[in-house]
């Protein structure tokens, strides 16, 4: 059997750790992190008084690098490989690993509840822990649980 093809496509631009713009021929489409809920997500999900955003503002004041850090990873004008998995993508973003791995491993983005993918399961799991153990991004303090208990998601 002849292995598939990679999709590759060109990444345009990157609007956030959860928002990504590429092209592909005359086509353009936007991709979301595949099987994650990024702190973004949360963020938008909240009111604007939210506890959970002051949590998310205060974690962006103390490490402002990782508002960026797709945008520090990921290279506008480069061909990425891409794959569409309900209305989201898994965007190898460096070698075999996937931007949603990576923000996971860096507590910027937690598995989705209910999330189950055999391909991917162990691997994301793996990379939340990571991030859980060291106490990283939304594992810091009480950011998930405060964005939880006011989260319209």
């Amino acid at each position: 059997m002849l292995a598939k093809e990679p999709n590759l496509a060109i990444l345009q631009s990157v609007v956030s750790n959860d928002t990504q713009k590429f092209s592909q021929g005359k086509s353009h489409f936007v991709c979301k992190p595949y099987g994650v809920v990024t702190l973004e997500k949360l963020y938008n999900a909240s009111t604007i008084d939210s506890l959970c955003r002051k949590s998310v503002d205060g974690f962006y004041a103390q490490d402002p690098n990782m508002r960026y850090f797709s945008l520090r990873l990921l290279k506008p004008m480069q061909t990425y490989h891409v794959e569409f998995q309900n209305k989201s993508c898994v965007l190898y973003a460096k070698g075999e690993k996937t931007l949603s791995e990576l923000l996971l491993a860096e507590g910027l983005a937690f598995i989705k509840p209910a999330f189950d993918d055999e391909v991917f399961n162990a691997v994301f799991f793996k990379a939340q822990m990571t991030a859980k153990l060291s106490k990283k991004g939304l594992w810091r303090e009480n950011i998930l649980k405060e964005c939880m208990v006011e989260s319209k998601l």
